[in-house]
């Protein structure tokens, strides 16, 4: 190597700046063909049936998300079609790894998320919240429910703005008293709030009672602090396909449990034994 004067080198390693410089060159979509192509075969991994390789494949994405997440545009939808996979095929072991992917994008990457991906993101937490393998996943899925709509709230009107590709079809087009549902007239943004909502619902009348009392109590959350910055025509939506069926189900759900009860006494009232019973 030549030498200077005092001995150093004159190849100096590169400063901060020329190295932001050097990534900058790179053409933008020549990064998003390389990350397009990585998630892909990440995606293919990840359906294999060797436990170990899932696991690879989940420590990866995790460590991409970390490292190269906010540069990410077109590539959510792979990314949350291998979390979306984990959870629909309650994978135990490996439901806790892949949640922390979830859990990160929902702390850090909710404003990169395009609409439509942001929907199936609210899908995605969802079959986490309704999994069976590990009880404090559902739980916590909920509560990242809750993150969401403060974000939908805080960020709707710069929503409202950005460009949607496709977002999943509504429930259905009539709502189940056979009232039209009008979820089609919703504006992108409010069919994400009903998608939302919709997923509380299904998680309201769950067969564990942590879930569905978690699940209530964070539906009813949501709508006393953020129903103001829902549109009348959503409001109405929810009132007729969410709240009023949730309460159907609610109550067969009560009428059709078991009422089997235990020889413990928990004490007398009006003059009669009362005794704990099975719900």
């Amino acid at each position: 190597l030549d030498q200077q004067g005092d001995g150093s080198s004159s190849h100096e390693a590169p400063t901060a700046s020329e190295k932001k410089a050097q990534e900058d060159s790179v053409p933008r979509f020549f990064k998003h063909y390389m990350a397009h192509q990585l998630l892909e075969s990440l995606e293919e991994l990840s359906r294999s049936t060797y436990s170990d390789i899932r696991e690879k494949v989940l420590n990866c994405l995790f460590n991409v998300l970390q490292s190269a997440g906010q540069s990410f545009t077109k590539v959510w939808a792979l990314v949350l079609s291998i979390l979306m996979t984990v959870a629909v095929n309650n994978d135990k072991p490996h439901i806790i790894e892949a949640f922390q992917s979830v859990q990160l994008i929902c702390t850090d990457f909710l404003s990169n998320l395009p609409l439509d991906c942001l929907a199936l993101f609210i899908t995605t937490i969802g079959c986490y919240a309704i999994q069976t393998s590990a009880i404090n996943v559902s739980i916590c899925a909920i509560g990242l429910l809750m993150n969401v709509a403060d974000f939908l709230s805080k960020e709707g009107p710069k929503l409202r703005l950005l460009p949607v590709a496709k977002l999943p079809d509504p429930p259905s087009s009539l709502s189940e008293n056979g009232r039209p549902s009008g979820a089609e007239e919703q504006s992108a943004l409010d069919r994400i709030w009903i998608a939302l909502f919709t997923e509380l619902r299904q998680l309201s009348v769950d067969q564990r009672s942590e879930v569905r009392n978690s699940s209530m109590i964070t539906l009813f959350k949501i709508i006393s602090t953020h129903g103001s910055v829902l549109e009348l025509k959503t409001w109405e939506f929810c009132v007729w396909d969410i709240f009023f069926p949730l309460l159907t189900d609610i109550r067969s759900s009560a009428a059709a449990a078991d009422d089997k009860e235990f020889d413990v006494e928990l004490g007398k009232q009006g003059g009669r034994t009362v005794k704990l019973l099975v719900h």
